[in-house]
């Protein structure tokens, strides 16, 4: 079959389209494909008074930063455990740490009242690799 140089511009131009239509969505699928799901974490206290989380965080060794995962403030009793289940960003297949930042109940003679402390305190985890189910424990003492 004979095409006409409009039919071949035509023909040319589709396929062009189609592959940049193509070319762009493999480029954002991965960004999907990186989390790490159903990542469980678990936070015992053991420090003999009560603790309040305030912020968790996780270490993306590929960007080589710490990434936010956003967590309302939990107050934890002593020998109590706080659990949380996250989907953590970009970093699937990564070796994976995590800090929690809390404070602690401190008596203040002053105002003669238990209040928190303004100073935050870290535990970080141990690292490893990120996987879908992966489980990350840590002990506040």
């Amino acid at each position: 079959m004979l095409l006409t140089h409009t039919q071949s511009l035509l023909k040319h131009s589709t396929l062009a389209i189609g592959a940049v239509i193509i070319l762009s969505t493999l480029g954002t699928a991965p960004a999907f494909a990186k989390a790490c799901k159903n990542v469980h974490i678990e936070v015992k206290n053991t420090s003999g008074q009560e603790i309040k989380i305030i912020d968790l965080d996780y270490w993306d060794s590929e960007s080589e930063k710490w990434r936010s995962e956003p967590v309302s403030n939990q107050v934890i009793k002593n020998n109590r455990t706080w659990q949380i289940q996250r989907n953590l960003e970009r970093v699937n297949g990564q070796p994976v740490k995590l800090k929690v930042e809390y404070k602690e109940r401190k008596w203040n003679k002053l105002l003669k009242k238990w209040v928190w402390a303004a100073r935050k305190s870290k535990k970080h985890s141990t690292s490893k690799q990120c996987k879908r189910n992966s489980e990350y424990m840590m002990s506040i003492r």
